[in-house]
């Protein structure tokens, strides 16, 4: 364009970007609700930062980034603090072999379930800690749940009363049925059956022999 000498040239001079207020409430949402947010006003949003917070889901914004200012040029980034959820547990050392009780405080200390199946046991006492699952020293995350194998002790049996048996392969039949074996027979040989060594009631570990006793 040409002007003439001495005449007026307009010039549209910037103002710089629009300005824009960070929005106010963007903690305590999740990090896709805050950016929905932010892209309304025109602004992004960064999230290099994340920290465990025990109230706070995954993905949930905990602060805005310190220094950030009420506004900010249009197309800026706000930095934004995020959960990373419930910090990782492990699971403690000594619960095998301590009573049963105690392992489960332990585990609900740290906000963790306890789960319980019962095992004989002719090692460990009733009560006391057999296995652990997950092993301890295992890192699982919060209100998981650890399964106890507790002992049941040891697995008795009782002798059962063979003096109903007409004969003796009744009466073997009947300490069988038990998860007992007959051992030696004494008395007559025609006499029915009507004792047991250890005695009716006695007891012990399966598979043991019970000596049967026949009447004169």
């Amino acid at each position: 364009t040409r002007l003439d000498e001495g005449e007026t040239l307009a010039l549209t001079v910037s103002a710089g970007q629009t300005i824009v207020e960070v929005p106010t409430d963007l903690v305590g949402m999740a990090i896709e609700q805050a950016n929905e947010a932010l892209f309304f006003v025109g602004l992004g949003s960064s999230s290099d930062e994340q920290v465990y917070d025990e109230d706070a889901a995954a993905g949930t914004v905990l602060a805005v980034a310190d220094g950030t200012p009420a506004e900010l040029e249009k197309g800026s980034t706000v930095a934004l603090v995020l959960s990373k959820g419930p910090e990782p547990r492990v699971v403690p050392s000594g619960l095998r072999g301590s009573p049963e009780a105690s392992a489960t405080q332990s585990l609900t200390a740290l906000r963790l379930k306890t789960a319980v199946t019962r095992s004989f046991s002719d090692q460990v006492d009733e009560g006391v800690v057999i296995s652990v699952l997950p092993r301890e020293g295992a890192t699982v995350p919060r209100d998981s749940t650890v399964t106890l194998e507790v002992s049941r002790g040891p697995n008795l049996v009782a002798v059962p009363s063979v003096g109903s048996a007409s004969s003796i392969s009744e009466a073997v039949a009947i300490l069988k049925r038990a998860g007992l074996v007959a051992g030696p027979i004494s008395g007559p040989a025609t006499g029915p059956p009507s004792s047991t060594s250890p005695r009716a009631g006695t007891l012990g570990p399966p598979g043991r022999p019970i000596n049967i006793g026949l009447a004169s």
